[in-house]
């Protein structure tokens, strides 16, 4: 429980958890950037792969995954349920959670805060298909880009009851860029 789960520490910017094998599961660990620019922290390239209760952190000022988790090449089911990601309040960090071709992917009960300088949740090539993004809080303190949920225009599913925050003051047109998809109480 808490600090006293097991704890990756990324201690390389090419260290990453490969994700290779469908069927798999993450689950009650931190996974830690104790370097500066950890490229991916986890890279999923398969279908049925559940992340629950994964934490993503970093050691100290200057540590950062550029991408938390790219499920790029994930296919079908790729859920992610209560985790929290967490980037430093300074530049670094550009991608929370990064999709392309995921399809039925499931972002549920997550706490994702940070200066992200893409978005804490971005879909921006292939459309995600049947997505439910659901009961999120998202927080971007990066002052130059505002953006929260940012999905290629032909993803489909739902966006329901996520709370989405930033410090970008000038324009807040990015906050929820939702494609296609169905929004009801963001």
């Amino acid at each position: 429980w808490g600090r006293t789960r097991p704890r990756f520490d990324f201690d390389n910017t090419a260290a990453t958890i490969e994700m290779d094998a469908a069927d798999c599961t993450l689950e009650n660990v931190v996974l830690r950037a104790t370097v500066s620019a950890v490229v991916v922290g986890v890279n999923i390239d398969n279908s049925d792969i559940l992340f629950k209760d994964v934490e993503f952190n970093f050691d100290a000022t200057g540590d950062y995954f550029v991408t938390m988790i790219d499920a790029t090449t994930s296919g079908i089911g790729f859920h992610i349920i209560d985790c929290s990601l967490y980037a430093e309040a300074i530049a670094g960090a550009a991608r929370g959670i990064y999709l392309s071709a995921s399809h039925e992917t499931v972002i549920r009960n997550c706490i994702i805060m940070g200066n992200f300088s893409d978005s804490p949740i971005l879909n921006d090539t292939t459309a995600s298909l049947r997505i439910l993004i659901e009961n999120n809080f998202i927080y971007n303190d990066d002052t130059t880009t505002g953006n929260g949920i940012i999905l290629t225009v032909a993803s489909t599913g739902v966006i329901a009851n996520n709370r989405i925050g930033t410090l970008f003051a000038t324009n807040v047109t990015g906050l929820l860029d939702p494609g296609s998809c169905l929004c009801m109480e963001n």
